[in-house]
C-alpha cells in the first residue's frame, strides 16, 4: 500500500519567521507572493513556496505533466491552504489535497454543487457532514486527476469521502480527515493508501 505524507505548515509560524523563510525562497517565489494584495494570501504563498523547495525542491527539478499537473524526480506534490494551515501531500502516485475552512450552510450553493445523493447524505447527516467535506472531497479529486474543478460541479463524485471511486477511466482513493476547524481530502490515483501526518514548528534552511 502506498503512503502520502502530509506535512503541515501554519500560517502564524511562516508570518513569525517570515525573515527565515525570505532566505530560502528563489526570487520568483518572493515576487509572486508580493502580488497578493491581502496579507494572508502572501503568506500562504510564501509558506507553500517554502514547502516546496524544502521537500520537493527548487524549480529546476519541477515539470509539468501532460494535464498540467507539476510533479519532480522525487515523486507527485500537492499543496492547498484554508484557515490558517498550509499542507503539502507527497506522494509516488498522482496526488490531490484540499483544505477548505467549513462554511455556514448555503442552500444555493449545495444545489449548485451537489448530486442528488449528495444532498440526501446532507440532509440526513448534518452534525458529522457538511457540504465543505463534500466539496473538499470534490476538489481533491480533480486535483489528483490533474483536471481542476469543471463548471459541472456535480459531474463530480464527492462519496465516498474514504474509499474507492472510479472517475474519468481511473480509480482513485480517497482518504477525510478534519483538522481544527478545516475539512481535508486527499486523493490517490491508483492506489490506496495511508497517511503519515507531521507539523513544521521551527523554519529551517
Amino acid at each position: 500500500m502506498e503512503e502520502i505524507r502530509l506535512i503541515w505548515l501554519a500560517v502564524l509560524t511562516v508570518k513569525k519567521q517570515q525573515e527565515a523563510v525570505l532566505c530560502s525562497l528563489e526570487a520568483a517565489d518572493r515576487e509572486k507572493a508580493g502580488r497578493f494584495l491581502r496579507e494572508e494570501d502572501r503568506f500562504c504563498s510564501l509558506g507553500g513556496s517554502w514547502l516546496i523547495r524544502k521537500y520537493v525542491g527548487p524549480s529546476a527539478v519541477i515539470r509539468i505533466g501532460s494535464r498540467g499537473k507539476p510533479l519532480a524526480a522525487s515523486g507527485w506534490f500537492n499543496i492547498s491552504h484554508s484557515g490558517g494551515w498550509i499542507g503539502l501531500a507527497l506522494a509516488r502516485e498522482p496526488v490531490g489535497l484540499d483544505i477548505q475552512q467549513v462554511l455556514l450552510p448555503d442552500p444555493a450553493l449545495e444545489a449548485f454543487c451537489l448530486r442528488e445523493e449528495e444532498k440526501t447524505l446532507l440532509a440526513g447527516n448534518p452534525a458529522s457532514v457538511s457540504f465543505t467535506d463534500l466539496f473538499a472531497s470534490k476538489e481533491a479529486l480533480t486535483k489528483a486527476e490533474g483536471s481542476g474543478l469543471p463548471d459541472d460541479l456535480p459531474s463530480v463524485p464527492a462519496l465516498p469521502l474514504d474509499g474507492a471511486v472510479f472517475w474519468q477511466g481511473k480509480t482513485y482513493y480517497r482518504k477525510h480527515i478534519r483538522r481544527g476547524d478545516c475539512a481535508v481530502s486527499l486523493c490517490l490515483q491508483n492506489s490506496g493508501f495511508t497517511l503519515r501526518e507531521e507539523e513544521i514548528d521551527e523554519i529551517r534552511e
